[in-house]
């Protein structure tokens, strides 16, 4: 073997020889016995060393590691007093241990803290409990620190954490934590971006000493349960406390806020305006209040907006969505007024969820402005007049309730035009890295929340609970891929289509209290 080798990969292999000059072993997926393992710290110039899915049994003790500064034991079942070996690792800077089966506590005197050039710890996805020991305060050089999914617990407040302020990634999430929805204990952390919260238990400040914190973040996930109180102050700069939100921020880095499912009061706060590179903003599931603001409208890098299950009231602003926003939640809300130009700007629409409000008028004309519209929910509001014809040109449809609203004339032949639900569901061109937010519909006479990528195997028409009136267009019969048909609870006579026998991917239809002739139900044997 050449004296030079530096780089070595022996993965799915069960030895390793006699490797002196190697600096970088991989081991991924590998079995081999205890003895193999403890030769490992006979090579002196190890720094890397990546044993991802170990299938073997480690010894109790670590070898010696004394210039290793990688370790990669990811999906590796590990003893439970792994930490406190890490004392042999002087050099180690990445350390990658979730999925390692690890429980009990981090050990608060030897082991972990005492590697402190440590830059990226992750020990996500084991069962590690207790508080953090305070000598994780001696990790002053780490840069990213992934706990979650763990059952830590304690009082972010009171924590080692506070003085970690090299930290630019900070994973909390699924834990037992107490974190302050100010975010105080980190107001020095200047390097800070990214900062996951959701799953624990997020609690409101009694009081706030009136300082400015120092990070830019671009990633913030809230997401979860807790008494937040008002909006989190930690959004603005400000200079005075006062009972209502500061007027000044700067925040022009974030990117990413998720703050739902919390109990946050008040308002959306003119701060938010700032925050220029914002592309997604959830704080749906609180009970936020007031009108929705116009200024949404200078968020011109917002690409999703969740603002739904809140107590917001009034009307929409007119062309208040920006231009190139391509999700709008808005649903269960106390919304009013008519829809004429609130979203016609909005060209890049792909979901439009208005759901549960009281919005009137017709639905806009306007609406084949958006190309790119695949699900159109307006149900449970008092829209009129009939539906418009400008729907036959939307080409991208999968899902539409208009159920539940006061509409009226007949239903348009040209409708079965305007969807993929002549075609295969699955070849939808809905950017996967969307749809995080679930959509509500209605199949089989109860209502199920569909989100991610099973929405892109969902197709279906709702039409229920209006006063359409006429015949059943015989060109429904064309969609052949459609899943849900419901036009029950309406005034529709005359016979069911022949055509409906093509209904050949048909799951749920609901034709029921119409007046229908039912010397037709034979064109429905070929579905049943």
């Amino acid at each position: 073997m050449s004296r030079n080798l530096s780089s070595l990969i022996l993965d799915y292999n069960t030895g390793t020889g006699n490797l002196t000059s190697v600096q970088e072993l991989y081991l991924d997926y590998s079995s081999f016995d205890e003895e193999s393992f403890k030769s490992l710290g006979a090579l002196p110039s190890l720094k890397l060393l990546s044993m991802f899915a170990l299938n073997a049994s480690l010894p109790q003790g670590l070898p010696n590691f004394k210039f290793l500064e990688y370790l990669d034991l990811r999906a590796s079942a590990l003893p439970d007093n792994f930490l406190k070996d890490m004392e042999k690792l002087p050099s180690l800077k990445t350390l990658l241990l979730s999925y390692c089966r690890l429980s009990g506590t981090i050990p608060a005197a030897k082991g972990l803290c005492e590697l402190i050039h440590l830059q990226e710890i992750d020990i996500s996805y084991n069962n590690l409990s207790g508080t953090l020991p305070s000598c994780l305060a001696n990790l002053t050089s780490l840069q990213r620190l992934d706990l979650s999914s763990n059952h830590f617990t304690g009082d972010i407040s009171l924590s080692p954490l506070r003085t970690l302020t090299s930290l630019h990634i900070l994973q909390l999430s699924s834990n037992l934590f107490q974190i302050p929805i100010s975010l105080l204990p980190f107001f020095n952390h200047s390097k800070l971006k990214f900062l996951y919260c959701y799953g624990n238990e997020i609690y409101a400040d009694i009081d706030m000493p009136n300082l400015t914190p120092k990070f830019q973040l671009e990633y913030l996930d809230f997401s979860g349960q807790g008494d937040g109180g008002v909006f989190p102050k930690f959004l603005y700069y400000q200079h005075k406390l006062q009972p209502n939100f500061p007027k000044h921020a700067d925040f022009k880095e974030l990117k990413l806020l998720w703050l739902d499912g919390n109990q946050f009061t008040g308002s959306i706060p003119y701060g938010i305006v700032n925050c220029t590179g914002l592309q997604i903003l959830d704080v749906s599931d609180n009970y936020l209040s007031g009108s929705i603001p116009g200024w949404i409208r200078n968020l011109t890098s917002l690409e999703v907006m969740d603002l739904s299950q809140n107590n917001y009231s009034g009307n929409l602003p007119s062309n208040f969505g920006p231009h190139w926003i391509r999700e709008v939640y808005l649903s269960k809300n106390r919304l009013q007024g008519a829809l004429t130009n609130a979203f016609c700007n909005c060209s890049g629409l792909m979901i439009l969820d208005l759901r549960h409000n009281y919005f009137t008028g017709r639905v806009p004309e306007c609406i084949d402005k958006f190309s790119r519209l695949s699900y159109l929910l307006l149900g449970y509001n008092n829209l009129e007049g009939e539906i418009p014809i400008q729907l036959c040109n939307l080409r991208q449809l999968s899902l539409v309730d208009l159920s539940n609203n006061n509409l009226s004339g007949h239903i348009l032949p040209c409708i079965s035009a305007a969807s993929n639900w002549q075609t295969k569901v699955a070849s939808y061109g809905y950017p996967g890295t969307y749809m995080k937010q679930p959509l509500e519909f209605t199949t089989k006479r109860v209502s199920y929340y569909f989100q991610g990528s099973i929405l892109k195997l969902i197709s279906g028409l709702d039409l229920s609970g209006n006063n359409l009136t006429g015949k059943i267009p015989t060109e429904i019969g064309n969609l052949s891929m459609i899943q849900v048909l419901n036009l029950s609870h309406n005034r529709l006579t005359g016979l069911i289509p022949q055509s409906f026998s093509s209904l050949s991917q048909i799951e749920s239809l609901d034709l029921s209290y119409n007046n229908l002739n039912g010397k037709s139900l034979n064109s429905l044997n070929y579905i049943f």
